[in-house]
């Protein structure tokens, strides 16, 4: 009889506890995704705080990555830099009467801003299909940002 009424008792127990499990993962799947705010690794002082806001601020149409004069025309058409100090473009590259279109991104740095619209920065090319383009290549530029707009000179 005592048999009986334990395999009674742990029979009723059994879905409580297997309730009680459904209950937490529920509980668990339905609380809220912590939010992990992103910031840029750049150099502390307030200058380069200011260039880094104002940066990641731009949508970027119609830059030209490179200082050449003659040959192929290569052209981002959108690029944006990231808190995570990525940078990605797509654009193309015209040489005579082709056009290429392409995509690359990477990441960037910064050295100490000179004030909050002015500072070098340096892009690694991590990914790229753009032609005449390397992975691994990495470019220097003194970048002067002017409302929404983003000047360069090469470095």
């Amino acid at each position: 009889m005592n048999r009986c009424l334990t395999l009674i008792c742990l029979a009723l127990l059994i879905p409580s506890a297997a309730d009680a499990k459904k209950k937490k993962k529920t509980a668990e799947a339905d609380a809220p995704a912590e939010v992990v705010a992103v910031t840029p690794d750049i150099p502390d002082d307030k200058n380069s705080a200011k260039f880094a806001e104002a940066l990641l601020g731009l949508s970027i149409e119609r830059f030209s990555p490179t200082d050449a004069s003659s040959g192929a025309k290569f052209l981002y058409t959108a690029l944006s830099f990231s808190p995570d100090n990525t940078w990605q473009a797509s654009g193309y590259v015209e040489m005579m009467d082709e056009k290429m279109e392409c995509t690359e991104g990477g990441a960037w740095s910064m050295d100490a801003a000179e004030s909050g619209t002015v500072a070098t920065m340096t892009w690694n090319i991590a990914q790229t299909d753009c032609i005449s383009r390397e992975v691994g290549h990495s470019t220097r530029y003194r970048v002067t940002i002017e409302g929404d707009r983003m000047s360069v000179e090469f470095r």
